[in-house]
């Protein structure tokens, strides 16, 4: 998976367009492919994310809706490696972010609530639940699972290191738990 960024080689990211009700397979959005040169990259909190591997998430967000822009919604769905406060605060406006969090930021909340992000959603009250089949997978045998829902509104806060210096000092998200 390259961690440390030791794989060589071409490195591929799509951006794949979902027909969200049936989930067909509408076609390739954008795609960035790029070779790493060898040699340890600098920390990634002394450069900024244009110079990161990192950056092919907010491209190709911005690619989606500019691509898309006829579609009557559009939704990024990205794993963690997404969770980016550029991402937050530069999404084109007529997409949505789906993104699983990665990093505990600092949020804005009163004073009797938690002020990281994971234990604000660990406080947050039940607002519903869900029953599921997760299906077999090769060596595990299918199986039932109830999920529990929380929901809030929160304002991000800017991060202190490696955020950009003209970026807005918070945002409004809608955190899903």
């Amino acid at each position: 998976n390259g961690r440390g960024g030791a794989t060589g080689g071409l490195l591929l990211h799509p951006v794949l367009a979902v027909e969200a009700g049936t989930g067909a397979l509408l076609g390739l959005v954008d795609a960035t492919v790029w070779n790493r040169e060898g040699g340890k990259a600098a920390a990634r909190r002394g450069r900024v994310t244009a110079a990161k591997e990192s950056r092919r998430w907010l491209d190709g967000a911005a690619r989606a809706g500019a691509v898309l822009a006829a579609a009557a919604s559009i939704t990024v769905v990205a794993d963690r490696e997404s969770d980016i406060y550029e991402q937050f605060v530069g999404r084109p406006a007529n997409v949505h972010l789906l993104i699983r969090a990665a990093q505990d930021r600092r949020i804005e909340a009163a004073a009797d609530q938690p002020a990281l992000l994971f234990a604000f959603a660990d406080a947050l009250p039940e607002q519903g639940r869900l029953a599921l089949t997760i299906p077999a997978a090769p060596g595990r045998k299918a199986r039932a699972a109830e999920l529990a829902v929380r929901f809030s509104p929160v304002l991000l806060r800017k991060p202190r290191h490696g955020a950009a210096g003209d970026l807005p000092d918070k945002v409004r998200l809608t955190l899903v738990d």
